[in-house]
């Protein structure tokens, strides 16, 4: 039982010590085979030693980096879904401006459109007045011109009789 625990706890942090031990030996030895002196290798039990002592805390640092990571993924990933859903709203919010914007313009065209129909209609109507004024005033001016043509054709009459009667009266004198 304790052999599995060792098995599975320190069996591969001791295999991987072991494997970085002759690793450093080979690449500081001049030799091709593991030859060294006691100036270049170090000693094998201290580099367990310290590797087995120093696992644990790599261990704690690398979870805590793992964790680190993950919790800068799971922001950026929050942040990245923020951006998209602002981006979408951004969007949202411009198509409804867009809206909007045609909206005002269409109801300030039809606006223009009435204001214009409107004046059209007030010019018409102030033309027909003008027009209802001046054929009154063409009559009136035609009445006039009637009524002095009458009164001249009566003071002519009357002229004339007053001439006959002037006339009549000469002679009635005459006979006198």
């Amino acid at each position: 039982m304790e052999a599995d625990y060792l098995r599975r706890t320190i069996s591969p942090h001791l295999t991987t010590a072991l494997t970085h031990l002759l690793t450093h030996i080979q690449s500081t030895s001049p030799f091709t085979y593991p030859l060294t002196t006691p100036s270049t290798t170090p000693d094998p039990i201290s580099f367990l030693a310290d590797y087995l002592l120093h696992i644990d805390a790599s261990s704690h640092t690398i979870a805590a980096d793992h964790a680190r990571r993950a919790e800068l993924d799971a922001i950026a990933n929050e942040v990245n879904t923020a951006q998209a859903a602002e981006r979408k709203q951004r969007e949202l919010l411009e198509e409804e401006l867009r809206v909007r914007a045609k909206e005002v313009r269409d109801k300030e065209l039809e606006e223009e459109r009435v204001q214009r129909e409107e004046v059209e209609k007030r010019e018409r109507e102030v033309a027909r007045v003008e027009e209802e004024k001046r054929v009154e005033e063409e009559k009136r001016r035609a009445r006039e011109r009637e009524e002095e043509i009458r009164l001249a054709a009566a003071d002519t009459i009357v002229e004339e009789e007053e001439e006959e009667g002037d006339a009549g009266e000469e002679g009635g004198n005459e006979k006198i």
